[in-house]
């Protein structure tokens, strides 16, 4: 008999406490996580392109060079979705044209944020 696969989600966030909570929730819902907290730490995680089946980013507190990853995450049929603190037409574009799935804005619904997940990982 196979064991139960459950499905890897990489939450980037440089906030810890958030980074906590976000892997808390979705740990427990059955999801597996790994958390990176700085683009040297996402670097070092998009070596490992098959292994996520979703990347959840928290934008707070990272600057224009997070774009180039998502990009990236793109490039190698990574889904990913993004996390903002404020909501903003400019943003919402942005994420779009490097390849976000959703936004979510502050404060999360955690109902809305796993159905979203579902959905695009199954």
């Amino acid at each position: 008999m196979n064991p139960i696969v459950r499905p890897n989600i990489l939450i980037i966030c440089k906030i810890s406490a958030n980074s906590t909570q976000l892997a808390g929730v979705l740990s427990k819902h059955g999801f597996e996580v790994e958390e990176a907290d700085s683009i040297e730490a996402f670097d070092s995680h998009l070596d490992k392109k098959g292994r996520f089946a979703l990347v959840l980013l928290d934008l707070s507190g990272f600057n224009e060079s997070i774009w180039p990853r998502c990009s990236q995450l793109s490039k190698v049929n990574i889904p990913f979705l993004i996390i903002a603190s404020r909501d903003l037409l400019g943003l919402r574009q942005q994420c779009s044209q490097h390849g976000a799935r959703h936004v979510f804005v502050k404060p999360l619904r955690v109902a809305h944020l796993l159905e979203t997940i579902r959905i695009i990982i199954g």
